[in-house]
């Protein structure tokens, strides 16, 4: 089968109605409706002929796939299934068998390795693009404000004494007490009393951002002040105590911490750029 054919049968289509309809719908093609159908059915056709312009480009010219690299992807899909018989089952139920998804692999495996190739004749990014991307764009450097915060936590539950309503309230209050006298008791008392899985580590809940935690703690804690306690808190899972430990202002990240980040992004938009125009230059 040619790379050039412009009309691909139903057999060589398979391989790109199943990849179009997993990426878009996460569901193979024969559980999507008709007109899911007809969306993907189309951009198969499209992604079939965009490939085969590809690789009938002067790049593809000696663009050799080792034998390793097919059969590693093919071993990589075959570890889904119990056995091989339920991975060829599932293949011929879309459409396909172990041969014609090898050359599809085959094929897909050329056209990465072909624009992976043209991607080398792009300029390189260098640290002066990414200082100067930095600069004009500083506000995407400043992380959001967080706080490290502590609780102790006790349920309510009427299968135990101690844990009804009347009774966790009791509990939750004398040791609020405590900790308002005592402030470095904190973590002995959650240590001895919490709840939460956290209590092991003397109810730490590390560094947050905002909307991590239920909306009536994140609202109570990014009102505290750094070392303040709130009053009792009730949520789904039971009565609180917060403790704002630590205020931690938004700041802006420096340069070198970024860079890396911002050359890894400048690249590949760059090699995006590039490979987009290539593309559109290539006749057909």
């Amino acid at each position: 089968m040619s790379d050039d054919k412009k009309n691909p049968d139903a057999g060589e289509l398979a391989y790109y109605l199943l990849r179009a309809a997993l990426n878009r719908f996460h569901a193979p093609p024969s559980e999507l409706k008709p007109e899911q159908t007809r969306e993907i059915l189309q951009q198969a056709r499209t992604e079939h002929a965009l490939e085969s312009k590809i690789l009938c480009s002067a790049e593809a010219r000696n663009v050799v796939i080792p034998a390793h690299v097919q059969n590693a992807s093919i071993a990589a899909l075959e570890t889904r299934y119990e056995c091989r018989e339920d991975f060829k089952a599932d293949l011929e139920r879309n459409g396909l068998d172990l041969d014609l998804l090898c050359e599809s692999l085959h094929r897909q495996h050329r056209v990465e390795a072909v624009l992976d190739r043209v991607c080398t004749q792009v300029a390189r990014v260098t640290e002066s693009d990414a200082e100067r991307y930095y600069y004009r764009h500083m506000e995407r450097f400043i992380p959001p404000e967080t706080r490290t915060a502590r609780h102790i936590l006790i349920t309510i539950n009427d299968d135990f004494a101690e844990n009804r309503a009347e009774a966790a309230y009791a509990r939750i209050d004398q040791i609020l007490c405590i900790v308002r006298h005592a402030p470095t008791r904190f973590a002995e008392q959650a240590q001895l009393h919490s709840e939460c899985p956290s209590s092991l580590r003397g109810g730490l809940l590390g560094r947050l951002p905002r909307g991590r935690l239920y909306s009536m703690l994140d609202d109570v804690l990014f009102e505290s002040g750094a070392g303040e306690f709130s009053d009792v808190i009730r949520s789904p899972v039971g009565l609180h105590v917060l403790y704002c430990e630590e205020i931690h202002s938004a700041e802006v990240l420096p340069f070198e911490a970024v860079m890396p980040r911002i050359i890894e992004r400048l690249t590949e938009r760059r090699q995006q750029r590039y490979q987009q125009s290539w593309i559109k230059s290539l006749p057909g």
